[in-house]
């Protein structure tokens, strides 16, 4: 459909996360789907319509490094905006995946409302749909 709203995917073990990002957007014409582990995250991506991921990079089983290089040969083209409030941990690996080829985006915990609202709307060139703040 044209109108469909956009698909903004979440890949983050903590639930918190994910509910934040859903009140977050809540006055957008978007459906925030929440994964909560790499794997998961893996095959909601795989039903495609994605616009946006954000991506959390210490998760357990499969980390967020390794869902992002799948991301990336899946669609090399979505945005994705890694989170994680442990950069510094995974700077070599991040680099390496940037020496790859392979773009992302980095976005510092704790992220707030405000943030997620601002890189949804530039990324989407959209305002919410809805008079809120």
């Amino acid at each position: 459909m044209e109108n469909e709203p956009a698909k903004i995917l979440v890949i983050d073990d903590e639930a918190a996360i994910t509910r934040l990002f859903g009140a977050a957007l809540k006055d957008f014409d978007c459906d925030v789907v929440p994964a909560h582990s790499g794997e998961e995250g893996i095959e909601k991506f795989k039903g495609g319509g994605c616009r946006i991921v954000f991506l959390d990079l210490q998760m357990p089983a499969m980390s967020g490094i390794e869902t992002l290089r799948r991301i990336r040969r899946m669609d090399p083209e979505v945005p994705v905006y890694v989170i994680s409030g442990f950069y510094e941990k995974y700077f070599n690996q991040l680099k390496e995946v940037s020496d790859d080829g392979l773009e992302f985006e980095v976005i510092k915990k704790p992220v707030d409302t405000g943030s997620i609202r601002a890189v949804v709307g530039e990324t989407l060139g959209t305002r919410p749909a809805k008079d809120g703040k």
